[in-house]
């Protein structure tokens, strides 16, 4: 018996909201109309009769995507953009083998993004969603044909896969708005047609690769804004002949915009309807990013100066300049680590107190602070990038308790010789400014730096969260952790949750892990309401940008507190 495509169309028309959806188009029922006449179906032009096309558009569609569509094997497109769609993509419309466009975008869709079997998948279009998960890492050898793919404002984490370097004829990436960690890829750069590229408002950290400005590159728009991201704009980017758009705000980034780059047609958005016989040569660098010592409402022009008591040192500050008060920092760090909930005698919420007669504060002769001790004392949610503007901070102990998000690049301005934030929920890598900072718990002594010197990365551990002269961080058997993990927490799938195998201190069950494990499944269902602003998928106007704040990452995009 042959496939009943009717049948598997009106698999589709779900309860009585799917039978009005019905009954205002053409077709969609059991009567003589052949499906190929049906509103939103595309059949062969050939035969007449066989179904390679599903458009469905803002239709005002309500339902799931029924796995009886998996069975049309000679589907070619699926695309029901702007409708509310609900719940997973079925692994059976992953598997159809001639698939070649898939378009959900502007849905409820939840679950991950599935890993498709078709060969010939040349578009993806999954943005707007509440898609979770990490994404195939093989991805892009399995789709060299890929030309388009947007995952747009889900929260998708883990880290941007290498395999991308593989896909012979990828014009457009966009993953902005997600919660991606770890480095840009500098194999991105082997992406020979990549011409559009959008990781903005993630959090990646790490620095720009000048790999991926390499010689006749077509890359026509760099998005890289609301990031982590430290070190210096590379001047390769300035070789990039059909680049323009560069953004690079509300990032952690020092030095100077490079003088090549400072280019009226660069960002050009920013000077529309404004005379540019009245721009300096310093206002069109700012176009890029505003200089140390300013800031904007965006991080670009026009710029102002940051006022006395006041401090910037990275260019395309987003929002206000940084307060060097030792009181405010104090308060900040309160408020984002929760300080109404600090167990052990904490005195900091009582009035009037001297910040030096606080709890865990220790000052030199001067009453400038040296010493902040706050071990298992119950904080938690994330370290305020304030911290490390602590100008005589030596030593910083926020070992124990339950921080999370990132770990701040900014701590590098602090002058520490012991820096302790093992046994936390950081996500993230160790930032590298802070790898390459010489002293910090006697790295660099030996002319020999490493970052597990001040964590050890998620996926390894020791007994004290760090590696040491003699004593390095070992990867986990089963299961994974947190950045400066002590244990490993045993993987999801496992049938005992919150146990641990070959511990160097030892064995039996952490009092933290049960914790932990709950937090992982808290976070692995908690879905979070978003707005749906359409991104375009090449010229996107930066006045539609999405302004998101994430406290479970620590991480703000109007100011970036972390």
């Amino acid at each position: 018996m042959g496939i009943d495509q009717t049948d598997i169309l009106l698999s589709l028309v779900q309860g009585q909201d799917g039978q009005v959806w019905a009954n205002q188009r053409t077709g969609w029922n059991k009567g003589d109309v052949s499906v190929c006449f049906w509103d939103g179906v595309l059949c062969d032009a050939n035969d007449q009769t066989t179904v390679t096309g599903i458009f469905i558009s803002s239709g005002g569609y309500q339902g799931t995507l029924p796995t009886e569509l998996g069975k049309l094997h000679t589907l070619k497109e699926l695309s029901m953009p702007s409708n509310q769609i609900r719940g997973r993509i079925p692994t059976e419309i992953a598997s159809l083998p001639h698939l070649e466009t898939i378009n959900l975008a502007e849905n409820e869709i939840t679950g991950t993004v599935p890993q498709f079997s078709s060969p010939g998948l040349q578009s993806i279009d999954l943005s707007h969603n509440l898609l979770a998960g990490v994404l195939d890492p093989d991805l892009g050898t399995k789709h060299k044909s890929l030309t388009d793919l947007d995952l747009t404002h889900n929260k998708i984490s883990g880290t941007i896969p290498e395999s991308f370097a593989y896909t012979n004829k990828l014009d457009t990436l966009s993953l902005s708005e997600n919660r991606f960690s770890g480095t840009i890829p500098a194999s991105l750069g082997r992406a020979m047609q990549l011409r559009y590229l959008y990781i903005d408002n993630n959090y990646l950290m790490g620095t720009i690769p000048p790999e991926i400005a390499w010689q006749d590159s077509p890359l026509e728009e760099l998005w890289l804004q609301e990031n982590l991201l430290s070190g210096t704009i590379p001047a390769a980017i300035a070789d990039l002949k059909s680049l323009f758009n560069f953004y690079v705000d509300g990032n952690k980034f020092t030095g100077t915009v490079p003088q090549q780059l400072c280019r009226p047609a660069l960002n050009a958005d920013f000077f529309e309807g404004i005379d540019m016989d009245n721009v300096v040569g310093s206002d069109v660098c700012d176009s890029v990013a505003c200089r140390p010592g300013y800031v904007s409402f965006e991080g670009v022009y026009p710029c102002s100066m940051c006022e006395e008591q006041f401090f910037n040192p990275y260019l395309g500050r987003v929002g206000d300049c940084i307060d060097l008060n030792e009181e405010d920092i104090l308060d900040d760090i309160y408020d984002a680590a929760h300080g109404e909930d600090w167990i052990g005698g904490v005195n900091w919420n009582v009035p009037n107190v001297p910040k030096c007669s606080l709890t865990g504060v220790g000052c030199d002769n001067n009453n400038n602070i040296i010493t902040l001790n706050l071990k298992g004392k119950g904080l938690r949610g994330n370290l305020p990038e304030s911290i490390g503007f602590l100008r005589f901070l030596e030593r910083l102990d926020v070992s124990d308790n339950q921080l999370t998000g990132y770990l701040p690049s900014d701590l590098r301005w602090a002058p520490l010789e012991f820096l302790d934030v093992t046994g936390n929920e950081f996500k993230g890598i160790v930032p590298h400014e802070l790898c390459k900072k010489e002293g910090i718990n006697g790295n660099g002594n030996n002319g020999s730096f490493s970052c597990d010197m001040i964590a050890c990365s998620s996926g390894y551990y020791s007994a004290t969260g760090r590696a040491s002269t003699g004593k390095k961080c070992v990867p986990c058997k089963e299961g994974g952790s947190f950045l400066g993990s002590k244990v490993c927490y045993q993987s999801l799938g496992s049938s005992s949750y919150g146990s641990y195998g070959s511990s160097p201190g030892g064995d039996g069950m952490s009092p933290g892990v049960a914790f932990i494990v709950s937090m992982l499944i808290i976070s692995a269902i908690t879905a979070s309401v978003f707005g749906f602003i359409k991104v375009h998928k090449h010229i996107k106007s930066r006045m539609e940008r999405v302004s998101t704040e994430d406290e479970d990452f620590g991480v703000q995009t109007m100011g970036m507190m972390s």
